[in-house]
């Protein structure tokens, strides 16, 4: 005999950077191992690499959602969601006290407890994904840096950090068009959006580098008191690693 099916319910969630509606579920019980991976992970991109498959699996509309096309904020976001209807809002982290008391380190241990529904998106108001250059009427719009490139982004950072043709090849996946003061330009070989970056004047690629400066990331303040010293102050969290790793 064919045992039932568990209905699962659904759950609306907004995408931060797109204000798109998606429908999700809770995940389940063989989804959870996804979890136990994201503990072990040692790398920012491995994190979101096993992110990435829990929360494909776990939204349910619009079909066929492609999660390799989210940014990596808008990846974080949607699982901390998926997360706090699976198994709870809340969670308890522990914060050792960094206050100094008489010339020592407090070090108190103290409860934090995180409320994943309050972790809002923090975008920074400076950082235009449109790009003005000083001279000469033109710009670029920026999209933000996609969940698919992880892998090439991680590629690029192992060669090593003052690879400047792989930073090249990187904003080159980002930019979404090329402006003047008539046309947008969408229709662009790799080869040309390399010619017309390296040719900038370098105050003006340094525009570009500042908006990957101020990528807009999860933001959570917690109101921190240490019962032991009584010391205060905020803790700001900032990304996955600081709620899970």
């Amino acid at each position: 005999m064919a045992l039932p099916k568990f209905e699962h319910p659904m759950f609306e969630v907004v995408v931060p950077s797109t204000k798109q509606k998606i429908y999700v579920r809770p995940y389940t019980t063989k989804q959870a191992k996804i979890l136990y991976m994201m503990a072990e992970s040692t790398s920012f991109e491995e994190l979101i690499k096993n992110i990435q498959a829990l929360v494909q699996s776990c939204i349910v509309q619009p079909e066929n959602y492609q999660v390799g096309k989210m940014t990596s904020f808008d990846l974080q976001y949607v699982f901390l969601q998926i997360r706090a209807i699976t198994v709870g809002e809340r969670v308890e982290l522990k914060y050792k006290c960094q206050n100094v008391v008489n010339d020592e380190v407090c070090n108190h241990e103290n409860d934090v407890m995180i409320n994943f529904k309050e972790v809002t998106v923090k975008f920074d108001e400076s950082a235009k994904q449109e790009i003005v250059f000083e001279f000469g009427n033109m710009g670029v719009k920026m999209r933000y840096p996609r969940v698919e490139n992880i892998d090439f982004l991680q590629e690029i950072v192992q060669k090593q950090s003052n690879d400047f043709d792989g930073i090249i090849r990187i904003i080159v996946k980002d930019i979404e068009y090329i402006f003047d003061e008539t046309t947008k330009y969408s229709d662009f070989t790799e080869d040309e959006a390399l010619e017309f970056l390296t040719a900038l004047p370098l105050n003006d690629f340094q525009k570009i580098l500042d908006f990957y400066n101020n990528l807009p990331t999860l933001y959570y303040e917690y109101p921190f008191k240490c019962i032991k010293c009584g010391y205060e102050e905020t803790l700001v969290y900032t990304s996955l690693f600081d709620f899970f790793v």
